[in-house]
C-alpha cells in the first residue's frame, strides 16, 4: 500500500495541446457551459415547482485548494485523500474523516462556515478527508472487480490509515466516521485491531438494524437479483430530484439542493446488496453474514465518542448505542436532542457551535497517543 502525492503532468509542461471538441472549444469550456445549462434548467425546474419559497435554489459547496495524497489499496485502486494543514504553530496531529453512503468529502468540508474539516484544522489537528473507490475521484486498477463494503473496509481504509500516518509522521492517528464512515470504522477494527489509532469517532452509524416482521424473502430475493457489477446513477437521480428538495431538519433547503447536485455519489450495486444483508439480518455483518462486526470489537482498547442523535430517521439512536456493549474501551457517548437529522451533524447551522468543539475538546486530550504506540 503506497502514499503518493498529486503529481499528474499537465498539458503545458509536457507540451501537449489541451483536449478540445468538434467545436474547436477547449473540453473544461464544454463542460463548464453544460454545467451552467443544466444549473440554469434545475434552477426554472425549483422556481415552478417551489414559488411559495423564498430561498434561492442552491448554494455549491466551496472548493478550496487542497493538497491531495493518493493510497493505494492491495488491489491496485488509488484513492485519494483531501488533506487541511493544521493550525499554524498547532501540534497537527492526524484524524481521518470518512464521509457517509452516497456522499463526498463536500459533506465534510461543504463552506468555510459549516466546514467539520476547517474546524479541526483550526483546532490544531491536520485532517485528511478520504474517498474510496465507490467516489468517481477514486482511481482504479486496470481490469477493476466488482466490490462491497467489506473491499472497502478490508483494502481501502487500511491504505487510508497508512498514508496518513506516513504522510503526517504521526505513529498513530485519529478517524473519524459519519454513518456509512463509522461503519467502516467498525469493520475495520473487527479485522485489524487498534493498533494504528489512537481514538475513534462516530456520528450516527448503525450496528443495529430492525428486523422486518414480513418481507424477508423480499429482501434476500432483491440481493439475489441485483448485479454487483452494477453502478446505481444515484448521484444523477439525487441532481434531477433536487429541484423539488426542502430543508432536511435543521439544514436549510438550499444547501440540501447543494449538496444534492454537488455532493452526492453513486452506489454500487455490491454495497447495496451488502446493506440489504444488514436489513435482512438486523446487524452490521461482513458479505457472508458470518461476522458480526459489533460483535468482534470486544478486543478493542481504544477510546470511543459515540455521536447519536434523536431527530435521525436513518440510524435512530436504538442503531447506533449496540456497539457500547462489546466495546472494551472507554466510550463518550454524547446524544442530541429530536430536532438534529442525519446531516445536521456534519452540514446544520447548530453544528460548529454545538457540536464540534465537544469533538475537538475530546480528541484534545487524546494528543498524547498519536505520539508513540
Amino acid at each position: 500500500m503506497k502514499a503518493t502525492s498529486d503529481s499528474a503532468p499537465s498539458a503545458a509542461s509536457t507540451g501537449a495541446l489541451p483536449d478540445r471538441t468538434r467545436s474547436g472549444l477547449p473540453l473544461q469550456v464544454r463542460k463548464d457551459l453544460v454545467a451552467g445549462a443544466v444549473g440554469a434548467v434545475l434552477s426554472a425546474a425549483y422556481r415552478s415547482l417551489q414559488q411559495d419559497n423564498p430561498e434561492r435554489f442552491s448554494t455549491p459547496p466551496e472548493r478550496p485548494l487542497l493538497t491531495r495524497v493518493y493510497a493505494e489499496s492491495h488491489d491496485g485502486w488509488r484513492c485519494p485523500l483531501f488533506k487541511v494543514p493544521a493550525s499554524p504553530g498547532s501540534s497537527g496531529e492526524p484524524i481521518l474523516l470518512l464521509h457517509g453512503l452516497g456522499l463526498s468529502r463536500h459533506s465534510l468540508d461543504f463552506d468555510r462556515e459549516r466546514s467539520l474539516a476547517r474546524a479541526l484544522a483550526a483546532a490544531g489537528f491536520a485532517v485528511y478527508m478520504a474517498e474510496n473507490r465507490a467516489d468517481r475521484s477514486a482511481l482504479p486498477p486496470a481490469s477493476p472487480k466488482p466490490f462491497d463494503f467489506d473491499d472497502i473496509a478490508t483494502a481501502d481504509l487500511p491504505a487510508a490509515i497508512e498514508s496518513v500516518q506516513r504522510d503526517s509522521g504521526f505513529e498513530r492517528i485519529f478517524v473519524l466516521g459519519h454513518g456509512l464512515g463509522g461503519q467502516l470504522l467498525y469493520a475495520y477494527l473487527a479485522h485489524f485491531g487498534d493498533a494504528e489509532l489512537a481514538g475513534a469517532v462516530t456520528l450516527n452509524s448503525a450496528v443495529r438494524f430492525s428486523r422486518p416482521k414480513s418481507g424477508r424473502s423480499a429482501l434476500s430475493l432483491a440481493r439475489s437479483l441485483l448485479p454487483a457489477s452494477l453502478r446505481l446513477p444515484t448521484s444523477a437521480a439525487a441532481t434531477l430530484l433536487s429541484p423539488g428538495a426542502r430543508a432536511s431538519g435543521e439544514l436549510e433547503g438550499d444547501r440540501a439542493r447543494g449538496l444534492l447536485v454537488h455532493g452526492t455519489e453513486d452506489i454500487s450495486g455490491g454495497m447495496l446488496r451488502q446493506a440489504l444483508l444488514w436489513l435482512e439480518s438486523g446487524s452490521l455483518v461482513d458479505r457472508d453474514d458470518r461476522l458480526d462486526y459489533a460483535h468482534a470489537l470486544s478486543s478493542v482498547r481504544i477510546p470511543l465518542q459515540l455521536i447519536t442523535a434523536r431527530g435521525d430517521s436513518l440510524c435512530p439512536p436504538d442503531y447506533a448505542v449496540g456497539v457500547k456493549d462489546t466495546w472494551r474501551g472507554p466510550v463518550t457517548h454524547l446524544s442530541l436532542p429530536g430536532t438534529w437529522a442525519h446531516l445536521d451533524l456534519v452540514m446544520g447551522p447548530r453544528a460548529p457551535t454545538e457540536l464540534t468543539p465537544h469533538i475537538a475538546t475530546w480528541l484534545d486530550g487524546l494528543r498524547r497517543a498519536c505520539w508513540t504506540r
